[in-house]
């Protein structure tokens, strides 16, 4: 599995422009990247072990 998360990006590739898109974009707010990881994988984490027990 791979995913890709867009943080800061405004600027995308001519080929991606128009489905692409960042949480600066969306929300018009700048994340901090390892923030935003280290919650996801929080989350992630906390919903798999939920569905193991």
């Amino acid at each position: 599995m791979a995913f890709g998360i867009n943080t800061n990006q405004e600027e995308f590739d001519e080929e991606i422009r128009k489905s692409a898109t960042s949480i600066k974009k969306e929300f018009g707010i700048k994340v901090v990247r390892e923030k935003v990881i280290t919650e996801f994988c929080n989350l992630f984490e906390e919903k798999i072990i939920n569905r193991l027990n």
